[in-house]
């Protein structure tokens, strides 16, 4: 297979050749170069520390240097390089407890979460070392633990909404025991943070296959966990959103089946902001209409001035705009002057 790089990725990778190291290409990045599709992030691994990754380079960050995370700045790019490295003892169902880097490939490829995903491309012998069987897991798009389902979902619950998520992105089928650990432990394990659901919803959300996905959260009985009222209807809701959507109007068409004060909790829950959440809420409010969700009574057609030279005066013109502007988002009639006049007259002077 023929891995092509930018020229500001070359650069990195010849540095830690020419310094006697081994750097690989790995996760996403490299499952995407498989599928054919474009490739957003590049993600290295090297058995070079995360001091000496540092020194390497004249621009880095560090942004996990206790799990050997360390971002290098390339002609404006930022990569993503972590030291290879075995883990173990997750008690917070998150992250390890310990962490040993090492010099073994293998070794740091047991322990990611799905075959896919679990791959690396050696830049010195430009080999691939595939030993979950990846390549075959992506060719028959199907995703598969590495190692035990359960342990492995166990260890980082974050897991359990990955799966979910990468059958919604990829349009991939989940593995028969994978799936089975899936539905047998999203009930009561313990859930990641809020924040880290969140991404992952909206991940989910913004691919070709949501409904897909979102229908998977709701069979393991996730949705029921992170939202107190009925969800019954979830199902229809979930079938019926339109595949012309835009992020938002899913997110909105999708929790709209909740009681109003719902919606602000489970919101607030999932860490959505207060602008993400008048978005949201306003565009539930309008029939997922974003010009709707836009109009205040100064887009109205008509002036408060002009309702008063009517014979209106005192706070029935506010009253009366409010009754224009619902007429209009619920699709009634439209903004034009002489509609909202004729309006006016029939319904207050008639």
């Amino acid at each position: 297979m023929k891995v092509i790089i930018p020229d500001y990725l070359k650069n990195i990778i010849a540095r830690f050749i020419d310094q006697g190291f081994d750097i690989y290409l790995v996760g996403g990045s490299l499952r995407d170069i498989i599928l054919g599709c474009e490739v957003q992030d590049f993600d290295l691994a090297t058995n070079a520390l995360p001091d000496t990754v540092s020194g390497l380079f004249s621009k880095t960050v560090n942004v996990g240097k206790n799990y050997g995370t360390i971002i290098v700045v390339s002609q404006g790019h930022n990569i993503e390089v972590t030291t290879l490295r075995k883990e173990s003892g997750y008690t917070d169902a998150r992250h390890p407890e310990t962490v040993i880097f090492c010099n073994d490939i293998f070794e740091d490829l047991s322990r990611r979460d799905f075959t896919m995903n679990a791959i690396a491309y050696d830049f010195k012998t430009g080999r691939i070392i595939d030993p979950f069987n990846g390549q075959e897991a992506i060719r028959e798009h199907v995703i598969t633990c590495v190692g035990n389902p359960k342990e492995r979902l166990k260890e980082d619950t974050l897991r359990i909404f990955r799966a979910a998520r990468f059958s919604a992105q990829l349009g991939f089928s989940i593995e028969r025991t994978t799936l089975a650990a899936l539905q047998e432990l999203s009930p009561h394990v313990q859930l990641p943070a809020a924040e880290r659901i969140k991404t992952e919803l909206i991940k989910l959300c913004k691919g070709t296959n949501f409904k897909q996905g979102l229908n998977y959260l709701y069979e393991w009985g996730l949705f029921s966990r992170l939202i107190a009222a009925d969800l019954s209807s979830f199902p229809e809701r979930i079938t019926n959103i339109p595949e012309t959507f835009d992020l938002c109007q899913r997110i909105a068409c999708f929790f709209s089946t909740l009681p109003r004060q719902e919606i602000d909790e489970t919101l607030e829950k999932l860490r959505f902001t207060r602008k993400e959440i008048k978005t949201i809420k306003g565009l539930i409010n309008n029939n997922f209409d974003y010009n709707l969700s836009a109009l205040t009574v100064k887009s109205l057609d008509i002036t408060g001035q002009e309702i008063k030279d009517l014979g209106f005066d005192g706070p029935i013109i506010g009253k009366i705009q409010q009754f224009l502007l619902a007429e209009i988002k619920s699709k009634k009639i439209e903004n034009q002057k002489d509609i909202l006049l004729a309006i006016i007259r029939k319904s207050y002077l008639e």
